[in-house]
């Protein structure tokens, strides 16, 4: 589908979402090309045509940039600025444990991304409150990759309101996360077709505290998220290795 004079392009919210894929793709730093008001961080390998951007860092508050505006923002001017063949949102993602879900688990994006976290109140604006947005049809790849087909939807809150929780059980919610329907909203707009890889982190539905699971458990998932993060792009390469990237 995609070979190596094709530009992918992966964005990562959090630098220990993004770094063991840096390690794993050996991609070196290179000048972020993105308004510096953003502060983002951009590592590139032109050889097998891969970059990497973050979604940069707030200096007002010192912590990174996470949540769909950012998203949104830095995924637009990334497509524009480096107009790549495919985007790619690797992130981790809460799961539900009532649906089979693993820590550690990975989720490659199915049929559309939606919002779950938009709730407008007014009926006539209820499917523009959830969007749907399409994402590249990978059920050819995913046990190739080590991954399972599943649902995103995004809100901008770590926790899940009763409402959010209604409506990921409408759509059959499988990663809950904070970005990839920015994203792929953007995508639609560009005509870039877009992925969404999750890797989960903590259960929607557990009692237990969402930031605590995390802490616990993104080591885990971070690492599980590179290694599927490398072999699908090789697979969409044509190969059924990462060899082809690792060279």
């Amino acid at each position: 589908m995609f070979n190596l004079k094709d530009e992918i392009l992966i964005l990562c919210a959090l630098s220990l979402e993004a770094e063991p894929i840096i390690d794993a793709l050996s991609l070196g730093p290179e000048d972020s090309l993105l308004p510096d008001c953003f502060s983002t961080r951009a590592f590139v390998r032109p050889e097998i045509g891969i970059r990497l951007v973050t979604l940069g860092h707030c200096d007002v508050n010192n912590v990174e940039r996470i949540g769909g505006l950012s998203a949104a923002l830095v995924s637009w001017e990334a497509l524009r600025i480096y107009r790549p063949k495919l985007l790619i949102n690797a992130g981790t993602a809460g799961g539900f444990e009532y649906k089979g879900a693993h820590i550690g688990e990975v989720f490659l994006s199915k049929g559309h991304i939606y919002y779950h976290g938009r709730h407008l109140g007014a009926a006539h604006y209820n499917n523009y409150a959830v969007g749907k947005f399409p994402c590249l049809n990978l059920q050819a790849f995913a046990d190739l990759a080590g991954a399972r087909l599943g649902i995103v939807s995004s809100s901008d809150s770590v926790l899940a309101s009763p409402e959010d929780l209604r409506k990921m059980k409408n759509l059959e919610t499988d990663a809950k996360d904070m970005e990839a329907a920015a994203i792929a909203e953007v995508c639609c707009f560009k005509e870039v077709p877009f992925v969404a890889v999750k890797a989960i982190t903590d259960f929607v539905d557990s009692p237990l505290s969402t930031i605590e699971q995390f802490r616990k458990n993104y080591r885990l998932a971070t690492e599980n998220l590179a290694k599927v993060t490398v072999d699908l792009i090789s697979i969409l390469r044509g190969s059924v290795t990462n060899m082809d990237i690792k060279l």
